[in-house]
């Protein structure tokens, strides 16, 4: 995809500066051409010959790599999305609280994250960053990573389990996705639970989980909305479809509040009742934030990292 400059373009003279996605841009190149390469390695040669310019996204074991070319910037973001997974509340176990609360007792976020993120990783219990207007503190941290087999096997028992089968969904298309999976997979079967991993592309993992049927964990790593802010992350488990499926009086109320009222005070007692309930309800099981490596030749000027490559405000040497 080749994108040209536009020559009316008229800057925000508000700002001094980008700002997130929008503040005042500076187009300095005549055109930006997008080129998609699905396949990890190439990206890293095509930076390394020359060919590609800036990368969305580089491998963390490359990162550590090409850290000491010259020819090359290394830029590393914290963070860049939530590692979730998401439960449906609609059939199976996990309609059962104390058995959703026996997967939130049973998980080791810290290795979870370590595997399926090559390290690069913070244990952040908050469903809004930190630093941000919104984040609600400490709610909730008591239940987050609990990594307590003895606790989770009590709780199931409370659930009368028979040994039904658990499905985590999740894709091939995302490393992070399958390699969370399978370590969930793993703890969760420690603790007593029939899990059956079932690994699809994420064009079909996409689509199954707006199902009822046929799933009941699905890892996402949860990005665009975070940045957005708290109203698509708390409109993601509200609404007419919910992604948990079985609305939540609390969490709609929490919704109410937090698009209706003029009051920012309001506004933020509602995210943190959100994020209460969604610990005390397991509505779905945060397991940490995911960073990412992006990176540029050593002659982009001002380039600065943020969620999706922003080329405005850059220039060659």
């Amino acid at each position: 995809m080749r994108l040209a400059r536009f020559d009316d373009y008229t800057q925000n003279t508000n700002f001094q500066a980008r700002d997130g996605f929008g503040g005042r841009k500076t187009a300095y190149f005549d055109t930006v051409t997008i080129r998609f390469v699905p396949e990890a390695g190439a990206r890293t040669a095509g930076l390394q010959t020359g060919e590609l310019h800036v990368l969305e996204a580089l491998a963390v074991p490359a990162a550590r790599r090409l850290r000491e070319d010259r020819n090359i910037r290394i830029y590393e973001m914290m963070p860049w999305a939530f590692q979730t997974l998401m439960l449906n509340h609609a059939q199976g176990p996990t309609a059962n609280l104390a058995f959703r609360r026996a997967l939130q007792a049973a998980l080791d976020m810290e290795e979870i994250m370590a595997i399926s993120t090559d390290g690069l990783f913070r244990l952040t219990h908050g469903w809004q960053h930190p630093g941000t207007t919104y984040f609600a503190g400490d709610v909730g941290k008591e239940l987050y990573n609990l990594k307590d087999a003895n606790r989770a096997r009590a709780l199931l028992r409370e659930t009368n389990y028979r040994n039904e089968e658990f499905i985590i969904l999740t894709d091939s298309s995302f490393s992070n996705h399958k390699a969370a999976g399978e370590v969930a997979a793993e703890q969760l079967k420690a603790v007593g639970i029939n899990v059956r991993l079932n690994v699809v592309d994420w064009p079909t993992a996409f689509n199954q989980r707006t199902r009822r049927e046929g799933w009941h964990m699905w890892v996402l790593m949860f990005g665009i909305e975070p940045y957005e802010g708290p109203f698509n992350v708390v409109g993601f488990f509200s609404g007419e479809r919910p992604i948990q499926h079985v609305p939540d009086p609390v969490i709609e109320d929490a919704n109410r509040r937090l698009n209706t009222s003029l009051a920012e005070a309001d506004r933020k007692q509602a995210v943190a009742d959100f994020q209460r309930r969604m610990y005390d309800q397991a509505i779905a099981i945060k397991c940490g934030d995911v960073g990412i490596v992006q990176a540029t030749r050593a002659n982009i000027v001002n380039y600065k990292p943020y969620r999706i490559p922003r080329m405005w405000d850059c220039w060659f040497a």
